[in-house]
């Protein structure tokens, strides 16, 4: 009989600020979420593939290529892809969809995983 493993959710978080990033990416493993760290949506790029991850986190303003950019690039390669906007800026509302949502920074690691969950609550992993 075939074992019955839950594949845990996969989370891509780009973020230039190191502690921000570090202290984000240990909330966002918590419950067995595997998060991959990125400080610039360059590395970022470098690690997307479509389907390698059910959520995307990224701050706006990043150096070189912005937060939105990558966005729009992600979104170009993978339409379906959950992205969150984590910034103090503001998102043009046009932006938004039922997969792309911005949560404003400063954030609690409760409105991180009230969010995560909203748009990912069909995954079995989804944040506790």
């Amino acid at each position: 009989m075939p074992e019955n493993k839950q594949t845990p959710l996969r989370a891509l978080y780009v973020e230039d600020n190191d502690d921000l990033r570090e202290v984000t990416g240990l909330l966002v493993a918590e419950g067995g979420v595997t998060v991959t760290l990125c400080a610039t949506a360059e590395l970022a790029l470098q690690e997307f593939r479509p389907g390698a991850y059910d959520l995307v986190i990224t701050d706006i303003g990043l150096p070189g290529i912005s937060g939105l950019e990558l966005a729009d690039r992600i979104l170009e390669m993978a339409p379906d892809t959950r992205l969150v906007f984590a910034s103090v800026m503001d998102v043009d509302p046009g932006r938004l969809k039922p997969n792309v949502r911005v949560l404003t920074k400063p954030f609690s690691a409760e409105d991180l995983k009230r969010l995560a969950r909203e748009m990912v609550g069909d995954h079995p992993q989804a944040l506790d």
